[in-house]
């Protein structure tokens, strides 16, 4: 009884803020914009529906649905796959390769198409022309980035489909094991909502037609949840290799994020060990051993042969080498470490990374906590004012499941307050925590009142399902797979493809004054090796450093024709394009030169 009336004052407190806080910062011209006025037609509509239809939505659907389980988790899947489809037609415009990371990702898929995880290196004389972001180039010629996402994207290039046919698939498959674990959670009425509301979030629609991580890992995430739910009733050995494959891949797919959610679900699996016998131990263990040792292979195979060092990974060898400091843990920079009127992309680049670490320190991180509250409630809430049901959330914590899901997010959101470098988009993988976190307090306002539930669970679940659906359906930035300063990278792919002689090397010109390091024209993601490309694309480091990569040319493909590409010339609007002859003739050329002189 005490207990109940907590929970009614707590949440009569909520809305009162909620509504107080609302109509302090709405503009008055704004007061009832599209999500006021959905919240109104489902609170109308929740009093007029009658009380028993209600319940026979609420119970008899779910108990319908959850017969159906799998039939519906596939529908979930195919209809999410044609909305985020839909989403890859409203945009196909912008559907080309942007960030340093998706570069990466696909060149390293290129390899693994060949069974390589890496390639031997340029001559070190000529590394440097194919020196960009994410790349190893002086030890081997490789990614620097965990193989997991590039493994999933390899039938992709055995297919020659669209890169973004992989992240579109994967956030699919995750949407449908979404729905089981919720529906396993909350009923699967509320599973097709909570569905609804992550499909509505933009950064999850912007990571599906990327190619990062954040899908992949997401997928393999969901098939970690929805594996241990199923060890937990039987602790069946199969359940267990599930758990110990999803947990290998996603710790080779991002790495930090799996530490946080393998985390949380072995402390649930611990605390069930307990009651067991030492055989179920040693089954389990094993088991999980199993299904995770050839990912975990993968990585040491990798590791070994970029690095030297199967404890190093080729990102920590890239951190080392060319970061400001490791970006896990606290220490705050001096602002001397900044370089002065940079001259080169790389430098640029340092100072953007360098710029994360200056702003990262202990302090910073608690008295900053508010800021990042704010961000974490817009990018994961259907709405910001959804936040008002996350401390009701806490009371319907009390279950394994639901405990091991938020202590998954904490670890997180306390990983990541310890990461230096923390992008928006990196939230995706808290989406499917924070959308259950308002399933929960949705349960628990329903519960508030119990003889109020049919009317307050029909108007939430209306109100979220109305707002989820606006989101998919209305413009927002934050879901556009491209913005327009990355215009540059279309232009330079479609002046290529108008060449009038290949094969080619073309030798990029970067300007400082006008260039942004974002954007970064010089990567091969045609073939795993560059040399096996039409057109090879390299930097423009001057004469004479140009002629070491003329004479590579001159002696293993002559006929390669020289062109530089000024990318300033190119902003301006004036011509980029210069053929300077091929590799042959500009090396007799180089040669009378020097005994000329």
């Amino acid at each position: 009884m005490i207990f109940s009336r907590v929970r009614q004052w707590a949440l009569i407190g909520l809305v009162a803020f909620a509504i107080q806080h609302w109509f302090a910062t709405t503009p008055a011209e704004a007061g009832w914009d599209i999500r006021a006025l959905l919240t109104a037609g489902a609170a109308v509509f929740a009093l007029i529906w009658p009380s028993r239809w209600a319940h026979l939505i609420l119970d008899g659907g779910a108990a319908y649905l959850a017969r159906r389980a799998a039939l519906w988790a596939g529908i979930v899947a195919v209809v999410g796959a044609a909305i985020l489809l839909s989403q890859a037609w409203r945009y196909h415009e912008l559907l080309f390769l942007k960030y340093h990371d998706e570069y990466s990702y696909l060149i390293q898929a290129r390899m693994l198409a060949r069974g390589r995880l890496w390639l031997a290196p340029y001559p070190c004389d000529v590394a440097p022309f194919f020196d960009s972001f994410y790349l190893v180039v002086d030890r081997v010629y490789a990614s620097v980035y965990f193989p997991g996402t590039a493994l999933l994207t390899v039938p992709i290039v055995w297919t020659g489909l669209p890169y973004w046919v992989m992240p579109l698939a994967a956030s699919a498959a995750a949407l449908g094991i979404f729905y089981l674990v919720t529906a396993e959670l909350f009923g699967a009425v509320r599973g097709l909502v909570a569905v609804l509301i992550l499909l509505g979030l933009a950064y999850f629609r912007f990571t599906a037609l990327m190619l990062l991580s954040e899908a992949p890992a997401l997928l393999w995430q969901m098939i970690l949840f929805w594996a241990w739910f199923r060890w937990r009733k039987s602790a069946r050995p199969a359940w267990a290799l599930l758990i110990g494959v999803a947990a290998g891949s996603y710790a080779i797919t991002r790495p930090l994020d799996a530490v946080c959610f393998c985390a949380a679900v072995g402390i649930g699996m611990f605390i069930q060990l307990l009651r067991q016998r030492p055989a179920v131990w040693l089954s389990t263990a094993g088991c999980i051993i199993l299904g995770a040792s050839p990912f975990l292979a993968l990585q040491a195979v990798q590791n070994v042969g970029v690095t030297g060092k199967w404890t190093m990974s080729p990102s920590a060898y890239v951190f080392e080498k060319e970061y400001p400091g490791f970006p896990i843990g606290f220490g705050r920079l001096e602002d001397k470490v900044l370089i002065k009127s940079p001259r080169t992309a790389k430098q640029q680049w340092f100072n953007w990374i360098a710029g994360f670490y200056l702003d990262h320190d202990f302090k910073s991180a608690i008295t900053n906590w508010t800021v990042r509250g704010r961000k974490l409630v817009h990018d994961t809430l259907p709405t910001p004012y959804v936040a008002i049901l996350l401390p009701m959330a806490l009371f319907s914590v009390g279950e394994m499941r639901r405990v091991v899901i938020v202590l998954s997010m904490l670890l997180f959101l306390a990983a990541y307050t310890v990461y230096a470098i923390a992008m928006p988009h990196y939230l995706v993988a808290i989406m499917p925590a924070m959308t259950c976190c308002v399933l929960m307090g949705c349960q628990s306002v329903e519960w508030a009142w119990s003889g109020a539930r049919p009317v307050v669970g029909v108007f939430l679940l209306l109100t979220l399902a109305g707002l989820s659906i606006h989101n998919v359906c209305r413009d927002d930035d934050r879901a556009v797979p491209g913005f327009v300063e990355f215009a540059e990278l279309k232009v330079v792919d479609e002046n290529l493809q108008r060449l009038p002689v290949t094969p080619a090397v073309v030798l990029f010109r970067f300007d400082p004054s006008i260039c942004s390091f974002h954007q970064e024209p010089v990567y091969n993601v045609d073939t795993a090796w560059p040399d096996d490309a039409p057109v090879v694309r390299a930097h423009d480091l001057y004469m004479p450093q140009d002629a070491k990569l003329v004479e590579y040319y001159a002696q293993r493909q002559p006929d390669r024709v020289f062109y530089i590409y000024d990318r300033g010339a190119a902003l301006r609007g004036r011509n980029p394009l210069s053929p300077l002859g091929t590799a042959r003739q500009l090396s007799d050329l180089f040669k009378q030169l020097r005994q000329s002189q």
